[in-house]
């Protein structure tokens, strides 16, 4: 299985302060950015091609786009998350598109672009499957949790290989 990308810098942006270490909490919406380059995963109602052909999932150079917000939520078939719980390092979370309703999700699919491993949208509503489980890995795990500015690595939970 081929790595997609391994290091994400998080932007949270719903109601959070400035200047110190803000942590992520369910409900927050987000935007992954990647370090190296500084686009942001983007997803509009447009499928793939070929692959999977689900909505796709592609990253984009632009600031203000907002087909790059992602709500994050309990996992697939998980306990309910509450509004306002801390993300720890290590914890499984969910991010539904805040737009179309579907979730980041992987698949042992190639993608079209890249020919690497394949990162869609996917479900009604929010609605999917375990491909929508990720693990957040924090890259300094000494806060315990998800922080706004913090970089992670996702590791997907039902693959052996780094995805996002």
């Amino acid at each position: 299985m081929a790595r997609v990308a391994t290091l994400f810098a998080l932007s949270a942006l719903a109601g959070l302060a400035a200047g110190r270490d803000v942590e992520v909490t369910c409900g927050s919406t987000v935007k992954l950015q990647h370090v190296k380059t500084g686009y942001q995963l983007h997803s509009h109602q447009v499928r793939w091609g070929a692959g999977s052909g689900q909505q796709s999932v592609t990253a984009n150079g632009a600031a203000d786009d907002q087909g790059e917000l992602f709500i994050v939520k309990e996992p697939h078939n998980g306990l309910p998350c509450e509004a306002g719980t801390v993300v720890k390092c290590g914890g499984i979370v969910r991010l539904e598109h805040m737009f179309t309703q579907k979730n980041l999700h992987t698949h042992r699919f190639v993608s079209p672009l890249l020919r690497l491993q394949e990162v869609s949208a996917f479900g009604e509503e929010g609605d999917g499957d375990s491909g929508d489980n990720w693990v957040v890995e924090c890259v300094d795990p000494s806060s315990g949790s998800w922080l706004k500015d913090g970089k992670v690595s996702r590791l997907h939970l039902n693959r052996s290989c780094s995805t996002l």
